[in-house]
């Protein structure tokens, strides 16, 4: 079925893409597919499928094949994101971006809280 598959991908596209963007868009899209139809042919295996964007993401693989969701870790690209927020690493637990660890507070978010550093009870 080699020239089926070879079809298929030939196929992916029934004008060429304006962009980048838009090829690999398409791209993702056709060879998701192409992996969903291969789970239905083979049902004695598990297929599992989550957004990487899903906040459950690491308790929905530990559901489905017992590892540990710990082992999930949110991961960037190159040592420039690294530099640019003064990370160790470019992997972190899910959840824990040193990002959004290093920004400064919004001043109006201490002013909303009330708390301005005053005493008021002199």
């Amino acid at each position: 079925h080699d020239g089926d598959t070879m079809e298929y991908w030939n196929n992916m596209y029934t004008s060429l893409p304006r962009s980048k963007e838009e090829y690999w868009v398409n791209f993702y899209q056709a060879h998701t597919q192409k992996i969903r139809e291969f789970a239905m042919k083979h049902l004695s295996m598990t297929y599992v499928e989550v957004e990487l964007e899903n906040e459950k993401l690491g308790e929905i693989l530990e559901r489905y094949t017992s590892v540990s969701a710990s082992c999930v870790m949110d991961c960037h690209p190159g040592p420039k994101w690294v530099k640019e927020n003064n990370a160790t690493s470019r992997c972190h637990a899910v959840g824990e971006n040193p990002a959004n660890k290093n920004a400064k507070p919004d001043i109006e978010e201490e002013e909303e809280s009330g708390d301005n550093g005053d005493d008021d009870n002199t």
